[in-house]
């Protein structure tokens, strides 16, 4: 906690305006409109972006199911490192096993590449407004503190399949983290979500995905696919969100 008191003190800007918007697409979203089909626009990537994986991969709806929820598998969010770049905060994505901040684009594509034998897709909950010079700031400071630290262990993962009381809750400056744990986490530390509205160690990436909670559903656009390129995405797995 006190490393983290620590880099924000050093990276203070002292603006409190809001924090300016990428002008560079970043892939496309794409929509299903009853009349028109799909419709896709380019993607603007914002820092509080909430981003979804999911595959067909067999491995994955095993843990799931025990732990009863299913698609979409992962989750991260959309940050601006101290150097400046958009990149996704997680824990745990494509086979790494610690907190990484990777581009945008280049974690969305490695996303459809990696397992694109087993039906991947990618969704994105855009922000519905800009975050503020503060909110950005610890946003910052949250995912520079956590790089580098390590995903749970398989005994904390089990637990998830179990009755809430007895899943220890989270503690913000805990060495190991799950994915939607830590997005929650990120969100609440922000100030994006109020700290009482939920709890990371029950929150799992599909009720992020879903309009669960009135508090994602306020300050979040629903889901929508995204693609690298101007080609509506194929379908995602079965039983699974489109």
């Amino acid at each position: 906690m006190l490393l983290w008191m620590y880099f924000c003190l050093a990276s203070a800007t002292g603006d409190v305006g809001q924090v300016p918007v990428d002008t560079v697409s970043t892939g496309w979203l794409w929509s299903c409109h009853p009349q028109l089909g799909a419709v896709g626009q380019p993607y603007f990537a914002a820092e509080g972006d909430l981003v979804f994986f999911t595959t067909r991969h067999p491995g994955y709806w095993i843990g799931y199911a025990l732990a009863r929820t299913g698609h979409p598998f992962h989750c991260g969010i959309v940050v601006r490192e101290a150097g400046g770049q958009l990149v996704v905060l997680e824990v745990g994505g494509a086979g790494r096993k610690e907190v990484t901040l990777r581009a945008v684009e280049e974690r969305l594509v490695v996303q459809l590449v990696q397992y694109r034998d087993n039906s991947p897709a990618v969704w994105i909950r855009q922000r519905r407004w800009p975050l503020t010079a503060e909110q950005s700031e610890q946003l910052t400071c949250f995912a520079e503190v956590m790089r580098g630290r390590q995903f749970s262990s398989n005994r904390r993962l089990a637990l998830l399949g179990f009755p809430p009381c007895m899943n220890p809750k989270t503690n913000p400056n805990q060495p190991a983290w799950f994915c939607s744990e830590m997005v929650t986490q990120a969100m609440r530390i922000s100030g994006l979500i109020p700290c009482c509205a939920m709890e990371p160690s029950l929150t799992r990436p599909r009720d992020l995905f879903v309009d669960l909670y009135p508090e994602i559903v306020a300050g979040w656009r629903g889901a929508v696919r995204w693609n690298w390129n101007a080609t509506p995405p194929l379908p995602g797995p079965k039983w699974g969100p489109r």
